[in-house]
């Protein structure tokens, strides 16, 4: 895709994106660092753990920025 669409097409991007459900602990926290390592953009989810989860999106942003 041209980057003259792209940019007419903001939601239009090359990067991979992963969804990881339960990333703010455990398996999942560990899934969301990864796929953010490999150049992934990620989406997480979590049901109860807030604080968890606000701060596994910082590191994971802090860690792997979107350029």
């Amino acid at each position: 895709m041209s980057s003259q669409a792209r940019a007419a097409h903001p939601f239009t991007d090359a990067r991979p994106v992963a969804l990881v459900t339960g990333a703010a602990k455990r398996v999942g926290l560990a899934t969301a660092h990864a796929l953010a390592a490999d150049g992934c953009d990620v989406l997480i989810t979590y049901r109860n753990s807030d604080t968890e989860a606000r701060a596994a999106a910082l590191a994971i942003t802090e860690r792997a920025p979107r350029n």
